[in-house]
């Protein structure tokens, strides 16, 4: 197993790092049918553990996995046949020519239509947790023998996922049943303001994404929790919370492609307050209200004024996070080596400095020494001589 019960005291992993974990488990049940022990992802509500694994699923069927289909289930909706899960099913369903019983549900007809096809399906159980006591014997049976309401799901990768048992998250603990704990292999999760720039930062997301990473990435502590007062009856933040103020901003606030909005008219006040909380929104509305630093489309489309005396820490975050994740045109490498030629030269240094680590694409470094911004800002780096140029013709 990639990570040991010892992860259970640790801090956690980022959501890449998880994603790491969860392919090379993956890769290893499609090559040799088995999965020792099921990962259990324990994180904070609205940190993107779902969203993690279904863009691993889209990830495997692009590399060659067809049949990697999620299936998302509650356990906690088991307890229920005519509940939210589904309705019964008729007692005559036939599944590979054999009628199959003990089935109660509809919902697993989803899993069924997958499996039909050979193994590969991701079986997800969602809010691992927060179910019965009763339904400790389904547990053990999907764990033990990957047995689901007598439904053989051994063709399925299973993946569980909870929120951490603590003062803030009242979760029934059933996880910490021993029986059931030695055949889970836990993966903390947390929040990561790096992961969640660079996420908010695509490019089919709203300016007002940008704004809201610009201000996380300056203000962490809202990252995640709840508002500093501590009061269980504030808004409890979360990068979910935060990605739906950033839809409310730009939908209520007038935003379009170059700017935000206005966050301060009442609609945008009624909505945003009631996702994320007055406290976390007054910080914002304050730091959005300020002279705004340059955005990173304006640093690459050349809208600045040299001489440029600072650029805030958020600036600096956003603009590596763009160079590692997007293509710059030669027009905006040219633009980008006249904006570090126009701020202070310990600036310029903290922003390139990320090409030491190979956090910068590829072909954006290539663009980047044809202009010899590296050189001139961090010295020679390891390897970056070794970049061949291109052979179109991309100097200035």
């Amino acid at each position: 197993m990639g990570v040991n019960k010892t992860a259970r005291k640790l801090r956690g992993y980022t959501l890449s790092t998880c994603g790491e974990v969860i392919i090379a488990e993956y890769n290893h049940f499609m090559a040799t049918g088995e999965q020792d022990g099921v990962l259990n992802l324990i994180g904070p509500a609205g940190i993107g553990k779902t969203e993690l694994i279904y863009q691993i699923a889209q990830q495997m069927r692009e590399a060659g996995h067809e049949n990697c289909q999620v299936v998302e289930l509650y356990l906690s909706a088991l307890m229920d046949p005519e509940s939210a899960a589904g309705t019964p099913i008729p007692i005559d369903f036939k599944f590979r020519g054999e009628d199959v019983k003990g089935l109660s549900l509809a919902s697993r007809v989803e899993i069924l239509i997958p499996m039909e096809k050979g193994r590969g399906p991701i079986l997800f159980i969602d809010e691992m947790g927060r179910e019965a006591d009763q339904l400790r014997p389904l547990i053990m049976k999907l764990l033990h023998e990957k047995m689901l309401g007598g439904l053989d799901v051994s063709d399925c990768f299973i993946i569980v996922a909870g929120n951490p048992c603590d003062e803030e998250h009242n979760a029934v603990a059933i996880q910490e049943d021993a029986a059931i704990s030695s055949r889970l292999c836990d993966i903390p999760v947390k929040p990561d303001v790096k992961e969640l720039g660079k996420y908010f930062y695509r490019d089919t997301f709203t300016t007002s994404h940008r704004a809201i990473a610009d201000f996380l990435m300056d203000n962490p502590e809202y990252m995640h929790g709840r508002d500093s007062d501590g009061d269980q009856s504030s808004k409890f933040h979360s990068p979910r919370s935060w990605f739906n103020a950033a839809a409310k901003l730009h939908l209520h606030g007038g935003g379009t492609d170059d700017t935000y909005g206005n966050i301060k008219t009442p609609r945008v006040s009624m909505v945003m307050t009631g996702i994320i909380g007055p406290q976390a929104y007054a910080h914002l509305k304050n730091f959005l209200s300020l002279d705004k630093p340059l955005s990173v489309k304006d640093i690459l489309n050349g809208r600045f004024r040299a001489p440029v005396r600072s650029v805030p820490a958020s600036t600096q975050q956003a603009l590596k996070a763009w160079l590692a994740e997007q293509d710059i045109d030669n027009a905006e490498a040219d633009n980008l080596r006249d904006f570090l030629d126009a701020i202070p030269a310990d600036t310029a240094r903290a922003i390139m400095r990320e090409a030491t680590a190979g956090n910068i694409k590829t072909s954006n470094q290539r663009k980047l020494v044809d202009r010899k911004v590296f050189t001139k800002f961090v010295g020679r780096i390891a390897g970056i001589s070794r970049i061949k140029k291109p052979d179109s013709t991309t100097t200035p």
